[in-house]
């Protein structure tokens, strides 16, 4: 298969991730509502969000991990790659096997009920529902570690492929859970036993695909995983950071503006990073490519995939971005019913934020690729602060605008501090990137082949 073919392929698959998301939202919240009602929905709600933090227990690991076993294979040494493999295996896995006896031992102490102020939820109940779904999280956990396989042996369009069906079958389930009156026991069941034929689904066809690289704790060693602990920890940077800067600007717009403020900023938000959804599956794709290119020591590839993927991603939001400018404040009246009115100018600032995050994001793969992400992962934890701060000290006189404004301030630095970055990895002058990325004859070029793909 060619690269072009498998980057293709992995666009469409990352893709199809959001497009499943948005659908299982849009389709099973209504009926949960319908079914159970909103008090038992809104107890479903809140218990299932706990366990969502058992997902960062992997530290990262099984990211990492995928970009040096990809780096390793190219590189001609599959036992390097199985070592990796199985070190990461071994501590993901006993990490979730003590983190499940744990949270078992803190479910059944906890008065749930009392705690959480629970009413259309017994004690029982809430205690096996936030159980199974504790199990299924943790199990979870051992999916990143096979996609890593997925991505060092050329298949990460199919592992991909195999998790947005699963998780079809999963919200599909919803329905024939409500529809025989199960409770959210009876939903948090199903979940874990979809994620267990998942697992092995995909374990089976890793397998398949590439049966010189098993599961288990043979080739298991300590000393990879300590070489693996920083740039894992360095990753964690990345989610963590988009937390502080997603819950923290909410922060922000209600304390200094009030609950209203909030409710007009996170939908107005939401509508704006539409873009962000193409170009991280532009950045997905890309990544694992770029490992193989250093893995087999081929700078020269991986310097025109990175312009290819960073021209891609400014020519798709830049299109996006238009398209929401001015259709932005109808698609937010119709969604909203009418009920809360949109900040326009606010809005038009967080599209430019989009547009600059779009280009960073990106970009960020070339580091990414080779684990050598820590100066980012700081200069994120550092602008997401004083993004923070600045926005906090604007609100007050511009309202959203100023909150928009902080954020620009972050993801403007990061696009200096990424490119910066990324371009010295990569031995590729900053000015000659700059001008490639915008020149109009590389950019028709490119436009000629993303029109040949798609048709």
């Amino acid at each position: 298969m060619t690269v072009v073919r498998r980057l293709v392929q992995s666009f469409a698959a990352s893709v199809l991730g959001p497009a499943v998301t948005v659908l299982v939202q849009l389709i099973n919240v209504p009926f949960m509502l319908r079914l159970w009602g909103p008090e038992l929905f809104g107890e479903w709600l809140m218990l299932s969000a706990i366990p969502t933090y058992l997902l960062l227990s992997d530290l990262g690991f099984g990211n990492v991990a995928g970009s040096a076993m990809t780096m390793r294979v190219h590189a001609g040494d599959r036992a390097g790659a199985v070592g990796i493999f199985q070190s990461t295996f071994a501590l993901v896995s006993s990490t979730s096997l003590l983190l499940a006896v744990v949270s078992a031992g803190v479910i059944y102490t906890v008065p749930l009920a009392t705690v959480f102020h629970l009413h259309a939820l017994t004690g029982s109940e809430a205690r096996m529902t936030l159980l199974l779904l504790s199990w299924n999280s943790l199990l979870l956990l051992q999916w990143s570690v096979l996609m890593a396989a997925y991505r060092a042996t050329e298949h990460y369009a199919t592992g991909m492929l195999y998790v947005n069906l699963l998780r079809i079958l999963e919200g599909l389930g919803v329905f024939y859970v409500l529809f025989t009156h199960g409770r959210p026991p009876a939903l948090a069941a199903y979940m874990l036993i979809v994620t267990i034929a998942g697992s092995v689904l995909l374990a089976l066809q890793q397998r398949r695909f590439a049966p010189w690289l098993p599961l288990g704790i043979r080739y298991a060693k300590l000393e990879q995983i300590r070489e693996l602990v920083r740039p894992a920890l360095a990753y964690m940077g990345f989610p963590a950071c988009a937390a502080i800067s997603t819950q923290g600007m909410t922060l922000v717009a209600g304390f200094a503006l009030g609950p209203i403020a909030v409710a007009v900023f996170n939908p107005m938000r939401t509508l704006s990073r539409i873009p962000l959804q193409i170009t991280d599956a532009i950045k997905n794709s890309a990544w694992p490519e770029l490992s193989a290119a250093f893995g087999r020591g081929d700078h020269a590839f991986a310097r025109r995939l990175h312009r290819g993927a960073v021209q891609a991603a400014i020519i798709i939001a830049a299109v996006l971005v238009l398209l929401l400018w001015p259709s932005g404040p109808l698609l937010f009246r119709f969604w909203t019913h009418g009920r809360i009115s949109m900040d326009v100018r606010a809005f038009h600032l967080l599209l430019i934020v989009v547009f600059a995050n779009s280009i960073w994001n990106t970009s960020a793969s070339v580091a990414m690729s080779v684990n050598r992400h820590e100066r980012v992962s700081l200069a994120y934890l550092a602008m997401s602060v004083v993004s923070i701060v600045v926005a906090y000290s604007l609100c007050c006189h511009f309202g959203l605008s100023g909150i928009a404004v902080g954020m620009l301030v972050a993801d403007a630095s990061m696009t200096a501090v990424v490119l910066r970055t990324s371009t010295r990895i990569l031995q590729d002058p900053l000015r000659s990137f700059l001008v490639a990325c915008v020149r109009p004859k590389e950019v028709k070029s490119l436009l000629t082949k993303l029109r040949s793909r798609l048709a």
